[in-house]
């Protein structure tokens, strides 16, 4: 299955994905394009495929992908992992609807900001993907509505930067430190930006089909890994998820079954938020 974004802001992609089939690339043979406007070149398609195929590793090219993709890095990368993983399907998605806010989410980010941009966000979806499997949280922490909740609050973790700090906004007065009570300003804006979207366009709302207690849940998980990024924050994150975790390994060491994925406390519905937290904070 594969994820591409083509010069109208179309997406072709395979049909819903599977987390059993995670580490599996399909060729450019399996992939839908759409009629009308044309798709990319085959060889184009093909170079896109071959990067995303290497996505579960440190060597992944978010700058070559930004390159190759026409500068939309953030929603080809995010529609391939989203799909890919199965959240789609499982949280009755619709692949269009995502694939049009990813472009619009995408659009937010200034192209004239220098590091806080539409690839920095890139960047650290893949980050965040690659230590969130390689270190097994999916498997301990995470279960699929917190995976999906981590990938959003990566794509959304810096909408709308204006390219200043939050020190600076504060001293300067400037209206996210006043309507923040200067309080993360950044990071309550992003977040508060991207829930707004979905709320003033309903064509671009990819909650719709979750129920009212996974609609909940999803918005509080995102909002704790938004405002985690605030770098404040970060060793007040990394204390408690190393509480987690210990208390995790004494609980398993109790129960004889000798590992943090044995027990029933923080296997898969524990602190979601600040154990993604620790891992992906940029």
């Amino acid at each position: 299955m594969v994820a591409v974004a083509n010069g109208g802001g179309r997406y072709s992609g395979g049909g819903g994905g599977s987390r059993h089939s995670r580490r599996t690339c399909s060729g450019t043979g399996s992939a839908r394009r759409a009629a009308a406007p044309p798709p990319p070149p085959p060889a184009l398609l093909e170079e896109v495929e071959r990067l995303l195929c290497s996505c579960d590793s440190w060597q992944f090219d978010t700058f070559n992908l930004q390159e190759v993709s026409g500068g939309h890095a953030l929603s080809v990368l995010g529609f391939y992992l989203l799909q890919r993983e199965g959240l789609l399907e499982r949280f009755r998605a619709e692949p269009l609807r995502m694939a049009r806010l990813l472009r619009t989410l995408e659009a937010g980010y200034p192209a004239t900001n220098p590091y806080h941009n539409s690839a920095h966000a890139a960047d650290v979806l893949h980050t965040l993907h690659v230590l969130l499997h390689g270190a097994r949280l999916t498997e301990h922490y995470l279960d699929e509505l917190g995976l999906m909740a981590a990938y959003f609050a990566a794509i959304v973790h810096d909408y709308g930067h204006p390219g200043l700090t939050n020190d600076f906004l504060v001293a300067t007065s400037h209206p996210l430190a006043l309507r923040y009570n200067d309080r993360a300003p950044l990071e309550s804006h992003h977040a508060a930006a991207a829930f707004t979207l979905l709320a003033d366009r309903p064509d671009l709302d990819v909650t719709a089909g979750l129920i009212a207690a996974e609609r909940a849940a999803f918005r509080k998980q995102v909002l704790e890994l938004v405002l985690a990024t605030d770098m404040k924050q970060h060793f007040a994150v990394l204390n408690q998820f190393n509480t987690v975790h210990r208390l995790a390994g004494k609980v398993d060491s109790g129960s004889g079954s000798g590992g943090v994925g044995g027990s029933a406390t923080f296997n898969g519905k524990g602190d979601n938020g600040n154990a993604a937290a620790a891992a992906g904070s940029a």
